[in-house]
């Protein structure tokens, strides 16, 4: 299913966004923000992928 692999490659890239946004730029809010919504399209891809098998 394209669209839980496209949203498990949102969540990897926005989790490593949050990554980039709390060591580089010390910006906690908007790393708390990246990593939530990182975690949660990665899991809603997961979950869809499960439910298409």
């Amino acid at each position: 299913m394209i669209i839980a692999r496209f949203l498990q490659l949102l969540g990897m890239l926005l989790l490593v966004e949050g990554l980039y946004l709390g060591i580089v730029k010390h910006s906690m809010n908007l790393e708390i923000m990246c990593v939530g919504l990182g975690i949660g399209s990665f899991y809603a891809g997961r979950w869809l992928q499960g439910r298409g098998s």
